[in-house]
């Protein structure tokens, strides 16, 4: 399915209009409905508003086969140059950041859990110190 059919897909589904998810991202109707017909490439700016509107996954609006090039040039001193570029898939790329970030909140929650379980022990502890000092305070 391409972006402009998942657009038209989206917004159906949401019932709204063209100038309703214009407005919300701020452009106009008539560069919207250029996206939904393939005149005009949606541009990676609008994405984290087109994610919040339909409540999908930035990947949606990321057309297959999409890379990402990140290139350096280097000139030495010499005259030569040291040359790189990497190629990277950016689907596959905002997946494993995605993965990678679903980890970390795990790992929290986790780390969260068990610190929980601690102060759980500790409140009972000194509230059970607190009894035995009253009981001794008593005698």
């Amino acid at each position: 399915m391409t972006i402009s059919e998942k657009l038209i897909k989206y917004r159906t589904e949401l019932k709204m209009s063209q100038q309703e998810v214009a407005d919300r991202i701020g452009i106009s109707q008539g560069t919207y409905n250029h996206w939904e017909s393939g005149k005009v490439r949606l541009t990676v700016e609008h994405i984290p508003k087109l994610v919040e509107i339909f409540g999908k996954s930035p990947t949606e609006f990321i057309p297959e086969g999409t890379v990402v090039k990140i290139a350096h040039n280097q000139d030495n001193k010499d005259g030569s140059i040291n040359a790189f570029e990497v190629v990277v898939d950016a689907q596959k790329l905002y997946k494993d950041f995605e993965g990678s970030k679903n980890e970390i909140i795990a790992s929290q929650r986790e780390t969260i859990i068990a610190k929980d379980e601690i102060i759980a022990i500790q409140k009972a502890t000194i509230t059970a110190q607190q009894a035995q000092i009253e009981a001794l305070g008593r005698a």
